[in-house]
This record gives C-alpha cells, sequence and structure tokens, in this order.
C-alpha cells in the first residue's frame, strides 16, 4: 500500500517535472524568436556606419564627365589690324622737294582775265602727294613787297581736292585765275613774280612770271584766284 502511494508520487512528479520542462522550453523559443525580430529592425550603429561609408565611397568614385567644355576660353584671338585709309599713300610733298613753275594759257584769256597754269615738280627721289590750294600773291618789282590779299580759292567742277600722287619727276598743276590791273582805280605796279606757297608747308618760294604784268599797290584789291592741284592741266 505505502509502495503504490510512492509509486505514484513519483510518477505524478515526474508528469508535474517534465511539464514544467516544456513551458520553460516554449519560453526560451519564444524568447528566442522575439531577439530574432529586434534584431533584423534595427541594426546595429557599427553595421550603419559601415553601409554610409560604402554609399559615400561609390558616390565619389563616379567619374564626372569632361567631354563638355566650361567656362569662358582663357585665350582671345589675336587682333587683326584694320587697313586704315591712305596708309599706302606716301607722305606730303616737302617744300625742298618741289619745284615750281609758271605757264600762261593765251588761248583761255580774254580782255579783262587771263589764265596760267602753276606747275609743281616732284624733284626729289621719294614719291610724294601733293593735296589742295597753294597760296599765292604778286610781288612788286621795284621794292619786292607782297601786294594785295593772298588769292582766293576757285572752284571747278571737273577738279577734285584728292591728293596727287608725284613720283619723282612727276607733276601737279593748279590753275591760275588773273584779272587786269587796268580794270580798276589803283595805282599800278609792276610784277614780275609771285610767291606761291605749296600746300601742306609754310615756305614760300619766288617764281617768276610768264611774262611782266601789272598790279595793283591797293592791300584790298585781289587780282588771283587758284584752283586745287590736279594730276592734268585742267580743260574747260
Amino acid at each position: 500500500m505505502t509502495g503504490s502511494r510512492v509509486e505514484g508520487a513519483r510518477r505524478g512528479t515526474s508528469r508535474g517535472t517534465g511539464r514544467r520542462m516544456a513551458a520553460a522550453l516554449g519560453a526560451a523559443a519564444l524568447l528566442c524568436t522575439t531577439l530574432s525580430a529586434c534584431g533584423t529592425a534595427a541594426p546595429s550603429p557599427t553595421a550603419s556606419a559601415t553601409a554610409s561609408a560604402s554609399a559615400s565611397a561609390s558616390a565619389s568614385a563616379v567619374p564626372t564627365a569632361t567631354g563638355a567644355p566650361t567656362g569662358t576660353p582663357s585665350g582671345s584671338p589675336t587682333a587683326v589690324p584694320t587697313p586704315t585709309p591712305g596708309d599706302d599713300v606716301p607722305a606730303a610733298c616737302s617744300a625742298d622737294a618741289l619745284g615750281a613753275t609758271l605757264a600762261s594759257r593765251p588761248m583761255d584769256s580774254g580782255m579783262s582775265s587771263f589764265y596760267w597754269d602753276l606747275t609743281l615738280t616732284n624733284t626729289g627721289s621719294q614719291a610724294c602727294t601733293v593735296q589742295g590750294y597753294p597760296g599765292v600773291r604778286l610781288v612788286n618789282a621795284v621794292t619786292g613787297a607782297l601786294l594785295g590779299p593772298a588769292a582766293a580759292h576757285e572752284r571747278y567742277p571737273t577738279v577734285t581736292e584728292a591728293a596727287v600722287e608725284l613720283a619723282p619727276g612727276a607733276s601737279a598743276y593748279s590753275l591760275l585765275h588773273l584779272n587786269q590791273a587796268g580794270a580798276y582805280t589803283c595805282t599800278l605796279v609792276a610784277v614780275t613774280e609771285l610767291d606761291v606757297t605749296p600746300p601742306g608747308t609754310d615756305v614760300p618760294r619766288r617764281v617768276t612770271t610768264p611774262n611782266p604784268i601789272q598790279g595793283c599797290d591797293d592791300p584790298l584789291i585781289g587780282l588771283v584766284k587758284v584752283g586745287p592741284f590736279a594730276p592734268a592741266s585742267l580743260v574747260y
């Protein structure tokens, strides 16, 4: 009787111990499952830092495109000098490179006026240019004094004031229009020279007239008009 009780108690104890062990194992399994889920949801700080560093390294390793030029070119094209009009035209003739002569034009003369050609010739060894009007005044043959005002400018439709290029030995021509002094009420004086100043210079010279004429000894009476220099004697 007593043995049966003891055996029953042992069996009861064994069953109770088995139940407690099964419950403990179930709790342990549940805890492991929970811990695994937590580990997946929240990675450790070390793993996050490693992932960030790897991403940065990958981004910096991406090559930058170099095919398209950027910014403003550092070199600018060299400016090409623009030719200036007249760069190839020789310089103006100096006074000492010019010879001057006067020639009459009897076929163009009338009762109260007459014409002469004033010719400037390049006597130098280099080409030069003459442009514009000469300065001309009558000269008193007795005293050498200048008579009247400077010659007025006279324009002709067929003559421009362009530069006349003179090679050595070449000439330019200005048409002089003179009035007879006898047509004026003045004291008449003999004239055998003209005072001529080439354009572009301030050096006058005395040029012998083709024939003696008369001038007025009056500073207000002008007897001479001059045309611009041309490459040929004016025909009109």
